[in-house]
């Protein structure tokens, strides 16, 4: 995953965590979350005291494991709630 300045073109950081590639995105503002064919949900944070989200320091907050396949589509989340789907037929 990149997160990239539009204006100036240069790429702010790259998040690497997953095993295989990454299917798909999501973002509410704060959080960043991403779903791999590794079978894997992540949801990402900006690690910064301020929580400021243009930052190039990222982490993996939270690693969701339970679909058995590649997971393939996320939608939009708030707060405690995410919904994923996958090849798993779940």
């Amino acid at each position: 995953i990149r997160i990239w300045d539009i204006k100036s073109g240069e790429c702010e950081a790259v998040l690497e965590d997953h095993l295989s590639s990454v299917n798909d995105l999501a973002w509410d503002g704060e959080q960043l979350l991403s779903v791999s064919s590794d079978a894997t949900v992540k949801l990402w944070n900006p690690s910064t005291s301020s929580g400021n989200s243009s930052s190039n320091e990222w982490r993996v907050v939270t690693t969701l494991e339970g679909h058995t396949d590649e997971v393939t589509e996320c939608v939009k989340f708030q707060g405690r709630m995410l919904i994923t789907s996958s090849i798993d037929t779940s």
